[in-house]
């Protein structure tokens, strides 16, 4: 895509045989309106997929407009003091799952989208967001998530899952999860972001994401759970036999 270009895209499979390039500010966002079902964007890139500097896939409050999914309640990976302990969905091993919305008023604190990419080479020097919405006045939504598989990874951009922020006394979303595998990652250098931002008010923060890095065949992996702030016991990131 040329620079500036813009291409928004609901939820599916994009197959390109060949090589896939984002120019500088070029940008695929994901529009998804669907309050039920967990869509995602899955790129699958037979060759190299390169973004640029300033490039993005945003997924960025693309995610559930519901904050309510079977039994699980304004949360994803973590959950913040409103969210019952357990009500984590998805597994860390593979992230797959949109976030759910911070709760049920407000008309962007939705969840973050969930992107897929697949590719021979990716080389991220641009964004790949997938954060949930904030509102005032209201809880910030669940991070979504992002899961890359590529023989070679590098790069020094940024994949971010973190749940949306709050206004005073309203809680943080919880943030979703990231999985990457590849058997060459060595030249990647970026930051993956699956936690919120620091509340001044203890109550009011959410558990951290998770980040699985694996080899090519999602074996032999590393889990990072990294949360940027101190938590009341209501608030929290449960590991669980969920699928």
């Amino acid at each position: 895509l040329l620079d500036w270009a813009v291409v928004r895209m609901s939820a599916g499979v994009v197959n390109i045989t060949g090589d896939l390039a984002l120019a500088q500010y070029a940008m695929f966002d994901l529009d998804n309106s669907d309050a039920q079902s967990n869509m995602q964007l899955n790129f699958n890139i037979s060759g190299l997929f390169t973004l640029a500097q300033y490039a993005k896939v945003d997924a960025r409050v693309s995610g559930y407009r519901s904050h309510i999914l079977g039994t699980s309640l304004y949360c994803h990976a973590g959950r913040n003091r409103n969210s019952a302990k357990g009500c984590e969905y998805g597994h860390y091993r593979r992230a797959k799952y949109a976030g759910l919305k911070g709760s049920s008023y407000g008309d962007v604190n939705f969840g973050g989208g969930a992107l897929a990419i697949q590719a021979q080479e990716f080389v991220l020097e641009g964004d790949i967001l997938a954060s949930g919405g904030s509102e005032r006045y209201e809880s910030g939504g669940s991070g979504g998530a992002v899961h890359i598989e590529a023989e070679k990874f590098s790069g020094s951009g940024d994949i971010n899952v973190a749940g949306g922020s709050a206004s005073t006394y309203y809680q943080k979303g919880g943030s979703g999860r990231i999985s990457i595998y590849s058997d060459d990652s060595a030249g990647y250098s970026g930051t993956l972001t699956a936690s919120t931002a620091h509340s001044y008010r203890l109550s009011d923060n959410a558990g951290a994401g998770t980040i699985y890095l694996a080899d090519g065949n999602g074996n032999n992996g590393r889990l990072v759970i990294d949360n940027v702030s101190e938590l009341t016991d209501d608030a929290g990131t449960d590991l669980r036999a969920v699928g």
